[in-house]
């Protein structure tokens, strides 16, 4: 890991901090926060309901630029019933299960996390739940944990939402 790689990973976990630190309430403290630029924004991966793939892999290499590149494989045969859409990192391939419909790029966040959840967890960040674009916060698991032992685990779920596998489906996003 690199310093530019260090500054930002420690910039993502200062904005969790001092979200983490803020008065305990719906939105607006934390939301206007992470609307500050350039940082913390530029801390988050930002994503629509709309976004292409493209985009969030560019956003998340952009993000976290830790040595493995996110790589998006599309192979087509002709049709859509014999595409495929692939996340590749670290060595590792995953089928995104897109449905093709609004709310796909929710279902590539969510399949990115589990793509690289070694490295780094993506969490949604409450505050951002209702707007047209969700804020998601990538940091080590061993950085989440150090989070939970300060502030509490029920403190840093409440802002900082775990995505389950099935968290579009479930309602989450």
């Amino acid at each position: 890991m690199n310093d530019a790689d260090s500054q930002s990973s420690s910039s993502r976990q200062n904005a969790a901090h001092a979200i983490l630190a803020l008065p305990d309430e719906v939105g607006g403290t934390a939301w206007d926060y992470m609307q500050d630029e350039p940082l913390p924004h530029d801390c988050f991966l930002w994503v629509d309901m709309n976004e292409d793939t493209e985009t969030i892999v560019e956003r998340w290499n952009t993000l976290v630029a830790d040595g493995d590149t996110l790589t998006f494989l599309r192979t087509n045969a002709g049709n859509m019933d014999e595409m495929s859409e692939t996340f590749a990192y670290g060595g590792k391939e995953l089928d995104i299960p897109f449905a093709y419909e609004r709310g796909d790029a929710m279902i590539a966040v969510v399949t990115l996390n589990q793509l690289v959840k070694n490295d780094a967890e993506l969490r949604l960040c409450s505050a951002s739940s209702g707007s047209s674009e969700l804020a998601f916060l990538a940091l080590s698991p061993a950085a989440w944990k150090q989070l939970e032992s300060e502030f509490g685990c029920d403190a840093v779920t409440k802002r900082f939402r775990v995505l389950t596998a099935n968290a579009y489906e479930s309602g989450l996003l």
